[in-house]
């Protein structure tokens, strides 16, 4: 989105949104417009709600229209809404833009020379209409890094590879008319929220989006694997088994017969549902050209898997939708990636540490900034400030990258990303929604299919280890341990060469 004069550097269909605001969007991008008493919703994406399934996008965005009063009644409002979408809102006099609860549909921003906003879906394209080049500064200290060595690598916060562009972060909204972020959650104190209590409503919600998905979208798949994330959800959904299709993906060098891919098909199997696999193949030069053009920090890895999904599923003639369990680490914490600290352990350097930035100036300023404008907030609120970690830096970037980058072969749902569902989480004690157990999330699942669980979830080939590594979740010693680990021995050694 940028000033009407200048907005058709972008391919696509235009509208005006507001005076001096205009609106490209990629041809098969749905964009949907509601107003009501001169206030007036454009939505891009879908949202779904649970439980008024059967409501589509103009009814659900008429229905926020009706009950905001305030400019800040639309986040209470969408709180049990799931999608993946960015929603521009004129209500009153404020112009405000912000993505779904996890970031799925990503927002960029700058201003220009004349000090025009703005925004757009990836910051290439913001770079090549305004021709701003790439910051070799900001590239190269972050390509020194151990996680840019690798293929799953993702932008700290609002970082970008083009100075003066940065990202919307889950959390925060665009003012338009003062052209700067503002964060809205959170407002006020997480209430705890009670185990059975927790088990039932989340159970609820999880279950509703998935039926509201199955209205939505009829072509729907579900990628299932060994992993507790999938479990749940497959849990939630029982009530629409019959319209979906399960698959696995098979990477290179692995063989349907290793244990995490063979529990999928058997666990369908027992269940009766139809299980089929999806294996990686060598990616067409077109597709590869296609998909490095829409995203411009396009992963080999994730192309790899769109690439075979597309495969697997292109003689079809409708548009394939495909649920997918990220944004679940928001509320099951993995004490592997941030073990639990005390917080004055938790600072700017120990978050780059945790996140594989070792060294990077860029993260290290980054991760500064953020803790220091959300310690106080965090702690005021009753919110572990890892859990704002991974799910503002982490899962706001480099699950919002992966379906970005999924979208030029299919669209995804994200049922985790509903925030009504992560405050339920949240609100119910850290140890009872982390390792060894995840005590929370097998209730969730069997309660909504007990049948789920009859197989093991993420068998590991070491009985030894896992009872070591259990023991030490108990008694928190695996925590001190990482913490030792990150900062006196993993920062010093070298990565490997980057992937960017």
């Amino acid at each position: 989105m940028g000033p009407r004069s200048s907005a058709g550097c972008i391919p696509g269909h235009s509208i005006a949104v507001a005076d001096g605001y205009c609106l490209t969007s990629h041809p098969e991008l749905e964009v949907t417009k509601a107003s009501s008493g001169g206030n007036w919703l454009v939505l891009l994406g879908y949202l779904l709600d649970p439980y008024r399934p059967g409501d589509g996008n103009e009814a659900i965005l008429q229905g926020l229209l009706r009950d905001a009063a305030t400019p800040d009644d639309l986040f209470s409002l969408l709180c049990d809404k799931c999608g993946r979408y960015v929603v521009i809102a004129k209500t009153g006099d404020e112009l405000r833009m912000f993505s779904d609860a996890a970031g799925m549909r990503q927002i960029f921003y700058c201003k220009d020379a004349a000090g025009n906003l703005w925004c757009a879906s990836q910051p290439h394209i913001l770079a090549q209409c305004l021709k701003i080049p790439v910051d070799e500064n900001i590239r190269s200290d972050l390509a020194k890094t151990a996680l840019f060595a690798s293929q799953k690598y993702w932008y700290p916060g609002s970082v970008t590879l083009f100075k003066g562009i940065s990202h919307l972060m889950p959390n925060h909204y665009l003012h338009l008319q003062k052209k700067e972020q503002a964060r809205y959650w959170p407002r006020q104190s997480l209430p705890t929220v009670p185990f059975e209590e927790c088990v039932a409503k989340s159970g609820e919600l999880l279950s509703g989006i998935i039926d509201s998905a199955s209205y939505r979208f009829s072509n729907l798949a579900f990628a299932i694997s060994s992993g507790l994330d999938s479990r749940v959800l497959l849990a939630a959904s029982r009530r629409n088994s019959g319209k979906i299709r399960y698959f696995t993906h098979i990477r290179n060098g692995e063989e349907k017969i290793d244990t995490s891919l063979s529990i999928p098909s058997m666990l369908c199997n027992t269940l009766g549902l139809s299980h089929l696999y999806v294996r990686e193949e060598e990616v067409d030069g077109a597709f590869e050209q296609l998909f490095n053009a829409n995203v411009f920090t396009a992963r080999r890895s994730t192309m790899s898997n769109a690439y075979a999904i597309y495969k697997r599923f292109e003689l079809e003639e409708k548009d394939l939708t495909v649920i997918y369990g990220n944004c679940a680490e928001i509320t099951k914490r993995d004490r592997s990636r941030y073990p639990k600290l005390p917080d004055f352990l938790i600072t700017g350097k120990s978050i780059t540490e945790m996140s594989l930035l070792s060294h990077s100036a860029t993260a290290l300023q980054e991760f500064e900034g953020w803790l220091t404008s959300l310690k106080n907030l965090a702690q005021e609120c009753n919110l572990d400030i890892l859990d704002l970690l991974h799910w503002e830096h982490r899962v706001g970037s480099w699950a919002a990258m992966s379906f970005h980058e999924y979208e030029t072969a299919f669209e995804v749902v994200c049922p985790y990303s509903c925030r009504r569902y992560i405050e339920l989480l949240l609100g119910v004690p850290f140890k009872y929604r982390t390792k060894p157990d995840y005590l929370l999330q097998n209730r969730i699942a069997g309660a909504l299919w007990p049948e789920t669980l009859l197989l093991p979830i993420n068998p590991g080939n070491s009985k030894v280890k896992k009872k070591v590594e259990d023991f030490l979740y108990r008694t928190n010693l695996y925590d001190v341990l990482k913490y030792l680990l990150m900062m006196y021995y993993r920062r010093h050694k070298r990565p490997g060469k980057p992937g960017m």
